[in-house]
């Protein structure tokens, strides 16, 4: 791997790594490593980017372990881990890609309440146990637990920074690397150590969240590693009196100086403080603890590093496999080679009790099913299928929503095994929520027929309703608009609101019967129709009173369309004619003619024209009504 050289991190915002991953702010500095938020491009998520300090990220052997150890927590699928999804190297500065996590760490909670109620930090530390446990069973030790690298969100905790500082020690000046605070004897001395060093710190953790204090602290990372080495952790009530005795065992058990005499497991802890017991799949670290405790080994040693004392240079290191008999135990059984009685007797039961790991060891193997079947889970809820799956002695996972009709929502559309299909135990299988009906984009209307906007509605499974208006321009049964508008994206078989032309607006006729022509003219003429007089002998209306029209009031018709008015004509009635635009004379004799008497305005010489009349030209009349003419200047 190269080596970096004068790498800056701080100023890494706005820049793209892997050509891909966008740093976008820097949410996180550590010791160590910082954090980026950052945009995953090619899969379009948020996402949190580590990169090391410029003095870790310049030194190769930091750099290859970083690699290394980003793979190993990679391996981890947990969901009280924080999930590794990539890593890389660009531009000499090694990089890890993490899910993105929202909410707050323990360190800052315990910061805002100084100390947690009993059965709250016992339900908080079983996600961090469980964590730990399943990264021991896959053979990863953190080494840095603490309340910094516990993650609060709105439903789960998260454990973050899985091996980290196994990189740091790559580097002599760092062989202290870690948290004074929560560093555990026997990683201080140097050596092998394994998970119980976790369950140590975890103790540690607890410690502070009983009592809002660390049983260790001060400035000085040295005096207070010595204090580890020197000291025991305090019991919790000497701070808080009223905590239960039960806290104070189970705190000391969990931080005794001798790994041999802790908890096996970090969940073994939790339970001990208080927590419910949280299995992420079945029994399946208790089976596995079984192949290591038939070779007289705990189960926390399953997963084993080797770690220097302060001082000592990383080529120093002993192999795994290489661990030294304890201080002050000699090879042989006694002086000159004699065994005593009692060291046989002890012999003797450690070789039946060996027989006995031996026979359950052999039995699990022969008569233990080791396939199942896998349940049907689709409809069910997470927790039910969670629930069937470990009654199974199967894993589960949970993988990102799918939309399903079929399905409701929040429940299970797909897993990945089918149902009854046979498969290994202790196997996972993935289960994908439905995210419920499907969304679609609304097609485009506008412009189609009405129909023609049905079809395509119906062909995105999507329904319809439809209500008319007017419209000048648009033909009629022509789509205006829609509400969603076109391409907004939907739930299916939800309803788009049409709005369909009826075409031009049509006028009403309205109600003129029984009144003089005259203000029926003004009327009919006023809402946009055009009067037409037809004058009849009508008995019963008197004369020149409108006695129908047609078509008859309340019928629509298109602006500027005929209305015929029937004026009754009565005993006697004249019409006058129109004499507008003809010679004077002409005119008089027209009005003459049907028995009316023209009226001049203006007396003008013979040849003058007429300009206007009143009355109107077929306003009905008496007999020997006058007309008045305007003539001409």
């Amino acid at each position: 791997m190269p080596v970096a050289k004068n790498i800056a991190v701080d100023p890494l915002n706005g820049r793209t790594l892997g050509r891909r991953y966008e740093l976008v702010t820097c949410i996180a500095r550590g010791g160590m490593a910082t954090v980026f938020r950052a945009h995953d491009r090619q899969l379009d998520r948020v996402v949190a980017v580590k990169v090391p300090r410029p003095e870790f990220a310049r030194d190769p052997r930091f750099s290859e372990q970083f690699r290394r150890e980003a793979l190993a927590a990679a391996r981890l699928g947990h969901p009280n881990v924080v999930t590794v999804y990539d890593s890389g190297v660009d531009r000499d500065l090694p990089y890890i890609v993490m899910e993105h996590v929202t909410g707050r760490t323990l360190r800052d909670l315990l910061d805002a309440q100084g100390r947690l109620e009993p059965q709250t930090a016992a339900e908080l530390l079983a996600g961090v146990a469980a964590a730990l446990d399943h990264a021991h069973h896959a053979g990863i030790v953190h080494l840095d637990v603490k309340p910094e690298n516990v993650l609060l969100t709105s439903d789960t905790v998260k454990v973050a920074d899985f091996g980290l500082v196994r990189a740091a020690r790559a580097r002599p000046e760092y062989a202290l690397a870690g948290t004074a605070q929560y560093i555990a004897p026997e990683v201080l001395r140097g050596g092998l150590v394994d998970g119980r060093a976790d369950i140590y710190a975890l103790g540690v953790v607890a410690y502070e969240c009983l009592t809002g204090h660390a049983p260790f602290d001060g400035p000085d990372r040295e005096e207070v590693a010595q204090r580890h080495l020197a000291e025991r952790v305090p019991p919790p009530s000497r701070l808080v009196p009223e905590l239960p005795a039960a806290l104070d065992y189970a705190v000391l058990v969990a931080t005794d100086p001798d790994p041999q005499r802790r908890y096996r497991r970090a969940s073994d802890f939790t339970a001990a403080l208080g927590a419910r017991q949280r299995r992420w799949s079945d029994d399946a670290a208790t089976q596995a603890a079984a192949a290591p405790q038939a070779q007289g080994v705990p189960l926390s040693q399953a997963a084993t590093v080797a770690v220097p004392p302060a001082g000592h240079r990383p080529d120093e290191l002993p192999l795994a496999w290489e661990e030294a008999p304890p201080p002050g135990r000699r090879s042989g059984f006694g002086s000159g080679g004699e065994r005593p009685r009692s060291r046989r007797r002890l012999w003797t039961a450690i070789a039946a009790v060996i027989a006995l790991l031996g026979g359950a060891v052999l039995g699990w193997q022969l008569f233990l099913p080791r396939w199942t079947t896998a349940p049907d889970l689709i409809g069910d809820t997470f927790q039910n299928a969670k629930a069937e799956l470990q009654a199974k002695g199967l894993r589960v996972a949970r993988g990102d929503p799918v939309a399903d009709r079929r399905v409701a929502e929040g429940r299970v559309a797909v897993q990945s095994i089918a149902a009854g299909k046979a498969t290994r135990r202790h196997a996972v299988v993935e289960v994908r929520l439905s995210s419920g009906v499907p969304f679609v984009a609304v097609p485009p209307t506008v412009g189609k027929s009405e129909e023609e906007a049905r079809q395509a509605l119906r062909a995105a499974r999507l329904g319809v309703s439809v209500t008319t208006t007017a419209d000048e321009d648009a033909p009629e049964g022509t789509v205006l608009r829609s509400t969603p508008a076109a391409n907004t994206r939907i739930r299916e078989n939800s309803t788009v609101a049409l709005v369909v032309s009826e075409g031009r607006p049509q006028i009403e006729v309205p109600q003129v019967v029984g009144q003089p022509y005259d203000q029926a003219r003004q009327q009919l003429a006023d809402a946009g129709l055009d009067p037409q007089l037809e004058v009849q002998d009508t008995q019963d209306v008197p004369a020149g009173l409108v006695a129908s029209t047609d078509p008859p009031a309340g019928t629509r018709l298109d602006p500027g369309s005929k209305v015929t008015v029937v004026v009754s004509r009565g005993g006697n009635v004249v019409v006058v004619p129109e004499v507008v635009g003809l010679k004077v004379n002409r005119a008089v004799q027209e009005l003459t003619r049907v028995g009316l008497r023209p009226d001049f305005e203006l007396r003008l010489p013979i040849g003058g024209d007429v300009v206007d009349q009143d009355p109107d030209p077929g306003t009905p009349v008496a007999p020997g009504s006058s007309v008045k003419l305007t003539l001409e200047r």
